[in-house]
């Protein structure tokens, strides 16, 4: 091609593409929804053995993510041997015995197509190298059977073409297949790949290619990339920006699982009343559950309708009531205030913006950072007495569900939102910290969100 009419014509498939709303996501599906690329080694490495072939996980690293033939070619080329096709059958049956035993869901991926199935003014497409029933398998145990507006196969569903060099990737066919069956321009679409293969073909159909790498790709060659993402809440937030969607980042700290920035710093809000708790009963300045009960008066924070009443403990940490938190800050005063702050080691310890540093000022606090405060609280292992720590407790009781009793507290402000606590089972606890940011929140998702990643954890880990 005319280099002139080359370079006019990527012009147009880049300002195609951005000049109007995606009309179609594409993802792959190993290695970007389910973690079976250790599976599919494993596979190769078992069946190669039949024929005295021995196969290391860095030879298998750099062909991950093509059609079985093209790998085996590659491991001919790589080995310097000939073997027969056959190997790809013994291969097959044994992967398909692995990944009936179960896959490994890519939650955090699987959460982005759910997000966008659910707020969906596009079309969602799966396309995959793998044969149909093994997506279909995949696509089961994960529970997205239902969410995509096609699922393509490489080794089933490009049957009317020829060529013999190959047809599944890194060659385009399957993703302009997919353009064709979606009836969607190929420069309106946006393709979510792992390997240099698969990206390699998107780019080749036309198409705005996301370089997703993990474990096993995370050294492919991305030069075709339209993009290289390395992180699901960058992957969210730039999907969110070209389809007009509103998207808020997660983080999540559990049992030493992170998701997102756990180490951002941002204002505790209302979650610092579980600190504000510790202080005022290691001081005796709070009594029990319903002392001390103090009066609403006129000028007092009354964003809520249940503010605007007498408040006690209680309440005050049920209803989260502001004007409460500052009465008590007063009795602490400002140096015992200070003093707690570092004794709790709680977060940057910056409690200058007085009367109320902990919401939206000063003190900030990341959920690592949290989690962490929680585990000394929850142990006994904070400078106060054990009255404080039981009788915070106490306040934070929510309800037991899923096997599990929860403790909590949730903050938030206009930008952020958060659920904090731990939970208890099998005579263990285990602190969490759940975080979420951006525009238009959904603040009722909160703890609703964080039960199912508690639950999911623990199911898996």
């Amino acid at each position: 091609m005319d280099p002139m009419k080359l370079l006019s014509t990527l012009i147009f498939m880049i300002f195609g593409l951005f000049a109007n709303p995606p009309e179609a996501i594409i993802f792959d599906c190993d290695g970007v929804l389910v973690d079976t690329e250790y599976l599919k080694f494993q596979a190769w490495k078992e069946s190669l053995e039949l024929y005295g072939v021995d196969l290391s996980l860095d030879e298998y690293k750099a062909v991950a993510g093509y059609s079985s033939k093209a790998i085996l070619a590659k491991i001919k080329e790589i080995k310097q041997i000939d073997i027969s096709d056959e190997v790809i059958a013994v291969k097959n049956e044994r992967y398909k015995k692995l990944q009936k035993q179960g896959v490994k869901p890519i939650h955090e991926m699987i959460d982005i197509v759910r997000w966008l199935h659910k707020n969906k003014n596009f079309k969602l497409a799966l396309a995959s190298s793998a044969p149909q029933r093994e997506i279909q398998e995949n696509l089961k145990q994960i529970g997205l059977q239902d969410l995509f507006d096609l699922v393509i196969s490489g080794s089933d569903d490009l049957v009317m073409i020829n060529d013999p060099e190959g047809k599944n990737k890194p060659k385009p066919y399957i993703y302009l297949e997919a353009a064709k069956r979606l009836k969607v321009a190929p420069e309106h679409c946006i393709v979510i790949e792992d390997s240099s293969a698969g990206v390699e073909a998107a780019s080749k159909a036309g198409m705005y290619a996301i370089a997703f790498p993990n474990d096993f790709t995370i050294d492919h060659d991305f030069t075709l990339a339209s993009k290289v993402v390395n992180s699901y809440e960058l992957l969210g937030q730039f999907l969110a920006d070209r389809l007009s969607l509103s998207y808020n980042p997660e983080t999540f700290y559990f049992l030493n699982h992170s998701m997102g920035d756990v180490d951002k710093r941002v204002s505790p809000c209302s979650t610092f009343k579980i600190a504000l708790s510790l202080m005022g009963y290691d001081l005796g300045l709070l009594k029990d559950e319903n002392t001390p009960s103090w009066n609403y008066e006129e000028g007092y924070d009354d964003y809520l309708p249940q503010w605007k009443q007498s408040q006690t403990p209680k309440t005050w940490m049920k209803y989260s009531c502001v004007w409460y938190s500052k009465l008590l800050f007063k009795e602490i005063g400002t140096s015992r205030f200070q003093e707690y702050l570092s004794l709790f080691n709680y977060g940057n310890q910056d409690g200058s913006g007085l009367p109320a540093s902990w919401l939206s000022s000063t003190l900030k606090i990341s959920a690592k950072e949290q989690v962490e405060f929680l585990e000394n609280f929850i142990n006994s292992k904070l400078p106060v007495s054990q009255y404080a720590i039981d009788m915070t407790k106490q306040l934070l009781y929510s309800e037991e569900c899923d096997g599990f009793k929860l403790y909590g507290k949730t903050g938030a402000n206009q930008s952020i939102g958060w659920f904090i606590g731990y939970i208890e089972t099998n005579n263990q606890t285990f602190p969490f910290a759940y975080y979420i940011e951006g525009s238009n929140l959904d603040l009722s998702a909160r703890i609703p969100r964080a039960k199912a990643l508690i639950s999911r954890y623990l199911k898996t880990h």
